[in-house]
């Protein structure tokens, strides 16, 4: 078996380590029918998680954020198939989750023509204990819709492997997105950039998985570090800079165990009151023809529908 690490810090971790011993030592958790295949070449990508700083809870309005990475990470050991097939194996299943998901090529597509995102979306949350899924193949499918490749000339198999605690609040699904898309990236030679695949992330997960996020987590995963702060203005994703940090600071995530989702209706609740409070400002400002200066100043900065271009001052 011959393990290909393209992606990841030159020091492998000891979740890499684990996994290429799995691989190594042929185990049967993930070789089967529907898992790798002895004696091919598999890649390995990985992802980190991400530890907000500063302004993530309002990077779906337009905020500057401030990001650095953890040292949890998301792996995707990927392998090409002969067949049609698409498999994804998770190696934390646990009570929750089925272990492996699979689906045909020819599942997105109805007589000849792809799916839409909605179809895809329903195909995969089916059931509750495969919507894990969605997160991994729906990359595949993404790849076809957003038309980075006519076609998928084959099949292939992947496998998760993750210490990102589920709901944490660090970015695990952006982790695995992003750790899967790099893969996908090497193994059909797509030459993606680290923001097209941020961008095929959050796409993967707003219109895939179906949950409303914004950019800052994917685009940390992609070309985040645990050493810099990642200065991003989420309009929609322009890195500003990269700060290091002070030798006498360091910051730590303290795992609380409080879930937190972006599926969740409390996040669905505040976002949508976020847009809607866009919308009737605009309105509000747009109908508005006094010839005020300050009335034309913020009709402008909503222009590009970023809550967070309106000052303090002109918001008071």
């Amino acid at each position: 078996m011959k393990v290909e690490q393209l992606h990841g810090p030159k020091v492998k971790s000891f979740q890499v380590l684990e996994l290429e011993y799995l691989l190594q030592e042929d185990s049967p958790e993930i070789f089967s029918t529907f898992g790798l295949q002895k004696g091919g070449q598999v890649i390995v990508t990985h992802a980190p998680a991400r530890l907000d700083i500063m302004g993530g809870v309002a990077d779906y309005c337009g905020a500057n954020v401030f990001e650095m990475t953890l040292d949890r990470t998301a792996i995707a050991a990927c392998q090409a198939r002969a067949d049609r097939n698409l498999c994804a194996i998770t190696l934390r299943a646990g009570s929750q989750f089925k272990p492996n998901f699979h689906l045909s090529l020819d599942n997105f597509y109805t007589d000849g023509t792809l799916k839409t995102y909605t179809q895809m979306r329903k195909h995969f949350n089916q059931e509750p204990s495969t919507a894990w899924a969605s997160y991994i193949l729906g990359a595949f499918y993404a790849l076809l819709k957003e038309e980075k490749i006519d076609q998928l000339p084959h099949g292939a198999t992947i496998i998760i492997k993750s210490d990102i605690p589920i709901g944490g609040g660090i970015a695990s699904s952006a982790a695995v997105e992003v750790a899967t898309l790099m893969a996908l990236n090497q193994l059909y030679n797509l030459e993606l950039g680290a923001l097209e695949i941020a961008h095929l992330a959050q796409i993967v997960e707003n219109r895939v998985a179906g949950a409303p996020c914004g950019i800052m987590d994917q685009v940390t995963a992609a070309v985040g570090t645990s050493t810099k702060i990642l200065s991003i203005l989420c309009q929609p994703d322009k890195i500003l800079e990269s700060v290091s940090c002070p030798s006498n600071v360091c910051f730590i995530g303290i795992y609380t165990r409080v879930r937190r989702s972006t599926s969740s209706t409390a996040y669905i609740d505040t976002r949508i009151g976020a847009f809607m409070g866009l919308t009737i400002l605009k309105n509000a400002f747009e109908s508005n023809t006094d010839g005020c200066n300050e009335t034309h100043n913020i009709s402008e900065a909503l222009a590009d529908n970023y809550l967070c271009n309106i000052s303090v001052h002109e918001f008071r």
